[in-house]
């Protein structure tokens, strides 16, 4: 599997929240915002996240 290079956002991870099978991922973009992205614990992983 690979990452695609589309919907990209440039941005800094705030907090981790991992659950049972889904991870909480808070970012904090380079204007300032914040999103929440929830994803599961194995992409978390991958994306080298944890």
């Amino acid at each position: 599997m690979t990452i695609s290079a589309r919907n990209q956002l440039a941005a800094s991870v705030k907090t981790i929240k991992s659950g049972a099978v889904n991870d909480q991922i808070e970012l904090i973009l380079n204007s300032g915002e914040t999103l929440v992205a929830v994803i599961t614990s194995d992409s978390t992983q991958k994306l080298g996240l944890s």
